[in-house]
């Protein structure tokens, strides 16, 4: 490698994707922008869209780590394409591996049924800034049979755990498939079953699982 291409590389597979901002409004605090990307606009968008890689995890005793692999591949395009990577930072592929890799390791899956719907919780990246979520639902009906086509599934929902203060306290908010949310309160930071149980209370009712189940990954 010569000098150029050694004085271009980044420092840490962090640094083309995580910095802290300078200017606006936001300056002094930092920008991860491929997780807020995987957690309120990929998951959510496969999910309505029936997305057919996605759908195939969701269902219940299915492994689900190549799945979520795609996903976090995916917000790199949209990250890409909305230009919401730090300004200046080169496409350094062997970091874009790395660093999606190292998000993955973050994540875990868990599933249950309940009433109508099957529903999987993810464990997601440690939030670091307000906005980023402990813990997303994804809730799909268990007779939503049809095609894998990228048409709407109006039945399917999403739920987030959305950090406020970083310390104490989260916001409980649903998703559509139009991207805009619901705030439905603040909770203190609350365990997974204990958000699996929140997200029950927003469902047409059904025997409540007692506790999540081994993660079918992470």
């Amino acid at each position: 490698m010569s000098a150029s291409e050694s004085s271009s590389q980044p420092e840490s597979i962090t640094e083309p994707y995580e910095w802290i901002r300078d200017t606006g409004p936001l300056a002094g605090s930092l920008a991860r922008p491929l997780v807020y990307a995987f957690e309120h606009i990929t998951l959510p968008d496969a999910l309505f869209t029936r997305h057919p890689e996605l759908i195939s995890a969701l269902i219940p005793d299915e492994q689900s780590g190549m799945a979520f692999l795609h996903m976090w591949s995916k917000s790199f395009g949209v990250c890409q394409s909305h230009g919401m990577f730090k300004p200046g930072s080169a496409s350094h592929t062997r970091l874009e591996i790395a660093y999606i890799r190292s998000m993955l390791g973050s994540v875990s899956c868990r599933k249950v049924i309940y009433g109508e719907f099957a529903i999987s919780v993810l464990r997601t990246p440690q939030p670091r800034v307000g906005g980023e979520t402990y813990y997303v639902a994804l809730c799909r009906r268990l007779d939503d049979n049809a095609a894998y086509d990228g048409t709407l599934s109006p039945s399917s929902r999403y739920f987030t755990f959305e950090a406020f203060d970083l310390k104490e306290h989260a916001y409980f908010c649903e998703w559509d498939h139009g991207r805009t949310h619901s705030n439905m309160g603040m909770f203190p930071i609350l365990s997974e079953q204990q958000f699996l149980e929140l997200v029950c209370s927003r469902l047409p009712s059904g025997n409540l699982p007692t506790k999540l189940e081994t993660p079918v990954f992470g």
